[in-house]
């Protein structure tokens, strides 16, 4: 009996154990690793309201209309500033996480706190970006 080591093509390396009666068992030696994504950065900066006027309008003027229309834009519930503490927040660390955006949570609240009209227009230009992109590229 001899033991064999092979790629998987599902990945990982599996061992293989010949049997007696003509069978074999597959250990798995190392499991498959997750699909690492390129991170990128926010499409516009923090601080970058004037690449969008009408969003730095709406976000300095009427934020609380720009902070309900940004969780539509995200597919979720147009109520969800009204019903959840830290909706912003909430939203911009699933953009984050959805686009590979690197930052942190930490970062993120003290964001959210601190400039939450600039912390929402980021957010509605980078909606408006991903979509375009999206859009351009076919994808939904």
């Amino acid at each position: 009996m001899s033991y064999g080591f092979q790629n998987n093509p599902q990945g990982g390396v599996v061992q293989t154990e010949p049997q007696p009666s003509n069978t074999t068992n597959t250990i798995i030696v190392q499991q498959p690793g997750l699909v690492s994504h390129a991170s990128r950065d926010w499409s516009s900066s923090l601080f970058g309201c004037l690449e969008d006027i009408p969003i730095c309008l709406c976000g300095f003027f009427l934020t609380s209309c720009l902070t309900m229309k940004v969780p539509r834009d995200m597919d979720e519930c147009v109520c969800l500033p009204c019903c959840v503490p830290a909706a912003d927040l909430i939203l911009r660390v699933k953009m984050r996480t959805q686009e590979h955006i690197p930052g942190s949570v930490c970062n993120d609240c003290i964001i959210t706190c601190c400039c939450i009209s600039c912390a929402v227009c980021q957010l509605a230009r980078e909606v408006k970006f991903v979509k375009s992109k999206r859009t351009s590229t076919g994808r939904m």
